[in-house]
């Protein structure tokens, strides 16, 4: 077999093999473009594809190069998808292989994370990657919302014009939320820039004496009792630009029964309406992350503000070996040095996995919990370790 990135007039292949493999997807005619492939080339140098004997490309992904929040830092983070593989293709080892060459790019490019959206947990983390987000999603009954104060204005996204208003609320909004992607005006752009009338997502956008404070986009799901607002994505600077949207919302009711909201883990949907029977929840799983540089993210990581302390962890990555190694993290005040030590090493405050290392970095498993795994073996200080990594706050809107 071959692996490598495709070719531009490759990408026709690679989208058709996606088209058959994701059962959801819709029906396409490939007609115009197998007779022209250059007709669509873009972003082809970010798909990976693995071919067999006879130049046939049997499997394909796609590595799109983000930026995303860790900690109070942006880093690389390349995010897996289109991951396919032809049903009489299946079984050869060619996802495994693709992972080998992508995973070294992405360490070569500074990429420090990888995320995905597993179809099967057991068979990503065979490639280092582990559940590192659930979310709460809620049903609410909108005329829980009709209390809320009517403030300021609601309008409709109309362009271009009011993208800087909505980004600075986004930058607001995830400033300190891990996973959250770093978008650039372009990224704005492609989200916002779809024909409401065609595709029924709708953006709106709250502003108050300062300007934009929060904005909603939002499309519709079939819900028990009736139509629901399924929100895409609801972010607020302030929360009183949050209340006046939740009332714009309440003033839908003639058309849904209810809103769908997945809010990250530092909202309580229970303590925003005055009856909570009216509020339904369930947990959602919303991906896997992986450490791509392990030494680069515990160099980023935060450290506790007050105090100092040293502690010395060994990592297994037995798919990345480069990961692989004992390392002493030492702070000071919330500044930290790490050293990935050499050889054989005694004093090991925490064994672990590159998997569980992801968990804990991120801030998705506390060390109590982690212990509970199994595969974590513990000697050091939990209150250090716990002080160390405690639960952080994420979210990610984006899908891939």
């Amino acid at each position: 077999m071959q692996v490598r990135h495709i070719r531009p007039e490759e990408k026709v292949i690679a989208d058709m093999l996606m088209n058959r493999v994701f059962v959801t997807s819709g029906g396409k005619d490939y007609t115009d473009w197998l007779n022209d492939p250059m007709k669509d080339t873009e972003g082809y140098e970010n798909y990976w594809g693995c071919f067999d004997g006879k130049g046939t490309m049997a499997s394909a992904f796609i590595v799109h190069p983000y930026q995303m929040r860790f900690d109070g830092h942006v880093t690389g983070m390349g995010g897996i998808g289109g991951v396919a593989t032809s049903p009489e293709s299946r079984g050869g080892g060619h996802i495994r292989a693709m992972f080998e060459n992508a995973m070294r790019e992405m360490y070569d490019r500074g990429m420090v994370f990888s995320y995905l959206y597993p179809f099967s947990h057991v068979f990503y983390r065979k490639f280092g990657y582990e559940l590192c987000c659930v979310v709460n999603e809620a049903v609410v009954a909108l005329k829980e919302l009709a209390a809320y104060p009517r403030s300021g204005k609601v309008a409709m996204y109309k362009g271009e014009a009011d993208i800087n208003g909505i980004k600075a609320v986004y930058e607001s909004f995830t400033g300190n939320m891990n996973l959250a992607i770093a978008r650039d005006e372009g990224d704005f752009k492609r989200i916002l820039d779809k024909d409401a009338y065609k595709t029924k997502q709708f953006t709106y956008i709250h502003s108050g004496d300062n300007g934009p404070d929060c904005y909603i986009i939002y499309d519709h799901a079939a819900e028990a009792g009736g139509n629901a607002v399924a929100i895409k994505e609801l972010a607020w600077s302030s929360v009183s630009g949050l209340h006046g949207m939740l009332w714009f919302l309440a003033g839908l009711s003639a058309q849904f029964e209810s809103l769908k909201w997945c809010p990250p883990g530092n909202v309580n949907a229970f303590a925003l309406v005055p009856e909570c029977y009216n509020v339904r929840q369930k947990s959602v799983i919303n991906g896997m992350a992986r450490i791509i540089n392990l030494e680069a993210a515990l160099g980023m990581m935060r450290y506790p503000a007050f105090g100092n302390g040293q502690i010395n962890i060994s990592v297994t990555d037995k798919f990345f070996p480069a990961n692989t190694g004992a390392y002493l993290l030492e702070w000071e005040n919330g500044q930290g040095i790490v050293k990935k030590l050499n050889g054989a090493q005694t004093g090991i405050d925490m064994e672990l996995d590159v998997e569980t290392a992801a968990q804990l970095l991120l801030g998705y498993l506390t060390p109590e919990e982690a212990l509970l795994k199994g595969s974590v073996r513990i000697d050091g200080d939990m209150g250090v370790l716990s002080a160390l990594f405690p639960r952080k706050t994420l979210c990610i809107f984006e899908k891939f």
